[in-house]
């Protein structure tokens, strides 16, 4: 993250289980090696000599990087209206470059926003702060939009009936709502501050088909599109803030399949152009920063066999300088690119996935074939891919990820026909993925594995119990299993209830539906084998669901194993779990061929 004259980064570093920082000129490459201290957030502040980081116990620091020392010092959250210790404050906006405040909330109680404004005295390790509250009640509020200076100006809320509100905060100190919106099916993310003109920039398809880099006036509501591509929903957008926090795009991306890029900066166009030329191709080039000037800029670049390496770009003389490379660069075995795949489902519509084919001279052909189904079940598969991908490919496995019906990032009409599909048509098209996949010589009929985690661990059971000879077995991660259970649970959740409607097609939980597909129901239609693995601590799907299913699964004399992580969440890291599934594979899908 370089800082806002280019002369400085802000470098994450994973170090021994833990992320570290270190400050590097970018002119010299010195180091200030910050290793003694472990943050998981930083910005930079006032000026290229000073940053503010966040701790694990979200402490703040304010780090003074000047050229004769070094030091680091807590930000104590002082002052009549001081946050309790306690309350573990929560930085909704660092400071701006002009002054030095910052807004944090709590997570408890009501939730009172602050601004704190930071003194320059200091004692030993210690500055003062002085922190007053700005709203009494922020409960429920998922994103405050202030000005550069820290002013509140409107806030996205939820509402008891489960939509969002965009909320104006009147000159009299009271909220009226604009218009409300169901999360998920509508997108609106604010990017940076509210500007001098009453606007600010955000992705959004609100009343439109796609999303889009609009003009928000937070005033009146409307918006004024500044880029829409004509098929695709944008993904990304960036926006280079001058020190005043006015806003220039620079960018937007959107990813059909390989990732596609325009500009709006003729500068930073010609220095991706070049070094796309340098890199491999076809690569993803992500823009991570850039100076407040737009003289220097620093990218992430992954290339087709997931190698991710940074560089720094000179933005006035065109060049580049790779900062670090990927470790798995020097992975041993041959690497397998992922390429984008399109293929029609039985009803006309058009999927998208990713083909990952393994490399090595030795694997056969076709290759035994994981079928990869993405949780959400909103979310999507990028390019190029996972880690868990690159491994699988280099056991000898093919791996197909399936952007299903009901997908994001292929405008709304894609996205709503996901609507109910779950009891028919979306099950339709794992099966349509996997028949594309053997007409086009990447698998045989007996060899197609199931992989799926939480959703996608729901459709891969889902498959199994009501398609039971399309797949050899199934890896279910984190899955639900019972889905009356899950559903009933979920629908007390307002914000959840409204986007659950949308999916399920019902305004009611619609049990018999849900009871006639849930695989605790049809645990005696399974015949392949399942392995699946749980989180102890999974509050969004608990591992009862899990161990539930593997009880009635062992009791039917079926072929199934559970591999539960102790103190794993819903989303889970251990690295064990890859020796978990590579086993299972290997027991239930030869890497030389079908048994």
């Amino acid at each position: 993250m370089l800082s806002h004259d280019g002369t400085k980064m802000i470098v994450l570093n994973a170090h021994e289980g833990g992320a570290f920082f270190d400050v590097v000129e970018t002119a010299s490459g010195r180091s200030f090696g910050l290793l003694s201290h472990s943050f998981i957030q930083a910005v930079w502040g006032e000026s290229s000599d000073t940053a503010y980081a966040v701790a694990k116990d979200k402490k703040i620091y304010r780090l003074s990087l000047g050229p004769d020392a070094e030091r680091i010092d807590e930000v104590a959250l002082t002052g009549p209206e001081a946050i309790p210790a306690d309350e573990g404050p929560s930085v909704v906006r660092f400071p701006s470059r002009t002054a030095p405040f910052l807004l944090a909330r709590t997570s408890r109680g009501r939730q009172p926003l602050y601004r704190c404004d930071l003194s320059q005295d200091s004692g030993e390790h210690h500055i003062k702060t002085r922190c007053r509250v700005l709203i009494e009640d922020g409960r429920g509020v998922l994103n405050w939009l202030t000005t550069a200076e820290g002013r509140i100006v409107a806030r996205i809320k939820g509402s008891p009936a489960g939509q969002y509100l965009f909320q104006l905060l009147t000159p009299s100190g009271e909220w009226t709502s604009l218009f409300d919106y169901t999360p998920v099916y509508t997108e609106l993310a604010p990017i940076g501050s509210v500007q001098k003109d009453g606007a600010v920039w955000a992705l959004s398809n609100r009343q439109r088909k796609r999303v889009a880099l609009v003009r928000l006036n937070v005033e009146t509501g409307e918006e004024k599109v500044f880029f829409e591509h004509d098929r695709y929903d944008l993904t990304k957008a960036i926006i280079l803030f001058d020190k005043d926090g006015e806003g220039t795009p620079l960018l937007v991306s959107y990813n059909p399949g390989y990732q596609v890029v325009v500009h709006f900066h003729d500068r930073l166009e010609a220095a991706y152009e070049a070094l796309r030329r340098r890199v491999s191709k076809p690569s993803r080039i992500d823009l991570t920063s850039i100076d407040l000037v737009a003289k220097s800029a620093v990218v992430a670049v992954a290339n087709p066999y997931l190698y991710r390496s940074w560089y720094f770009l000179d933005l006035e003389k065109n060049t580049s300088r790779e900062l670090s490379d990927s470790s798995l660069a020097a992975y041993r075995h041959p690497p397998s690119p992922s390429r984008p795949v399109t293929f029609p489902a039985r009803d006309g519509l058009r999927l998208y996935g990713y083909l990952t084919l393994p490399q090595d001279p030795e694997a056969p052909r076709p290759s035994p074939m994981i079928l990869m189904l993405h949780g959400g079940p909103w979310l999507r598969y990028f390019w190029p891919g996972s880690a868990v991908v690159q491994f699988l490919a280099s056991k000898g496995y093919a791996v197909l990820r399936l952007n299903y019906r009901g997908s994001l990032g292929y405008e709304r009409s894609f996205l709503e026909a996901g609507n109910g599909a779950v009891f028919g048509s979306m099950q339709h098209d794992v099966l349509d993925a996997a028949e594309w996949a053997i007409a086009n010589g990447h698998a045989t009929r007996d060899g197609i594995v199931l992989f799926g985690g939480s959703f996608g661990g729901f459709l891969t059971l889902v498959m199994l119990a009501h398609h039971p000879d399309s797949f050899r077995a199934g890896i279910a991660i984190n899955a639900i299993t019972d889905a009356v259970d899950f559903w009933k649970t979920d629908w007390h959740r307002p914000v959840n209830r409204a986007i659950w409607r949308e999916f399920l097609g019902s305004r009611d939980v619609p049990v018999l539906a849900l009871a006639e597909i849930s695989p605790i129901n049809n645990t005696d239609r399974i015949v392949a084998p399942v392995q699946l693995i749980a989180g102890s601590r999974d509050r969004r799907i608990p591992a009862s669901q899990s161990q539930e299913m593997f009880h009635l699964l062992k009791e039917g004399g079926k072929s199934v194993e559970l591999v539960e992580f102790e103190s794993a969440a819903h989303n889970i890291t251990n690295p064990r779990i890859i020796n978990s599934i590579e086993a299972f594979l290997e027991e239930h899908l030869s890497r030389t061929g079908t048994r």
